[in-house]
């Protein structure tokens, strides 16, 4: 074998090393990819209650989980529960206690041991297909502090879900606005602020998450040439669908 050929020989071996060690080191990346994708897909809350027994130092949580706007039960609706320190409200550091299902009436029940419970809040969460809460929660339908809730006697909330929907509100004004318009909008009990920007505009638009199949209230101000001027309306959008509403100043 001349020079020529050995040096293409050693160099077309090497060049082959080089591949396999490259795949190598690519097989045992993708296959730690791998395990951590499938690690994080399977991990799950793990309940420290089931929700049915406890013997003493009890929390008995019942209620109803409604459809807010028929207002009858939610069957097979799924209630959450967890337990936040006082000082960690807003944190995301909480201890998921369990889940219930509700029963066909929309009834849910859930107890649990509270002796380790007692300086903190119970946060509930209910979950039924795409219905909500509320636009900045989700689905936290309640906040309870564990102090003022009785033990060994059943502890009565209805939580209500509202159907999704959305809803353009767009301000129009016949002169172009010094300041912003104001805006606030609700449904069932809940108040939400939003501001549209109108300065040196004579228009502007925000769309909003509401509930629908029910009354939207939405309450705005605007100031132009010092002058304030208050406006009210009420709008019912369908479910599932986009709506549209137009004030005038």
């Amino acid at each position: 074998m001349n020079e020529n050929l050995r040096r293409g020989y050693s160099n077309t071996t090497q060049n082959i090393s080089k591949g396999f060690a490259f795949f190598r080191m690519a097989f045992r990346s993708l296959i730690f990819a791998l395990f951590i994708i499938v690690n994080w897909a399977c991990k799950k809350e793990k309940a420290m209650f089931d929700g049915k027994h406890c013997t003493a130092n009890c929390y008995q949580l019942s209620g109803m989980v409604l459809d807010a706007a028929s207002n009858s039960g939610l069957p097979s609706a799924e209630v959450k529960f967890y337990y936040q320190g006082r000082r960690g409200l807003i944190s995301s550091n909480r201890s998921y206690l369990g889940s219930t299902m509700t029963y066909a009436n929309g009834h849910y029940d859930f107890t649990f041991d509270g002796s380790s419970f007692k300086d903190g809040y119970y946060i509930a969460e209910a979950y039924k297909a795409d219905l909500f809460y509320n636009p900045t929660y989700g689905n936290q339908v309640g906040t309870f502090d564990l102090d003022s809730v009785p033990t060994n006697v059943p502890y009565v909330q209805d939580f209500k879900l509202y159907r999704p929907t959305v809803l353009k509100i767009k301000a129009q004004t016949f002169s172009a606005a010094k300041e912003n318009i104001y805006v606030n909008y609700g449904y069932g009990s809940t108040i939400y602020g939003l501001v549209i920007i109108l300065k040196g505009q004579t228009s502007g638009e925000i769309s909003v998450k509401t509930a629908g199949d029910m009354n939207t209230i939405v309450q705005y101000n605007v100031s132009i040439n010092g002058t304030t001027t208050y406006k009210s309306d009420t709008v019912w959008v369908p479910s599932r669908t986009i709506g549209q509403l137009v004030v005038q100043f």
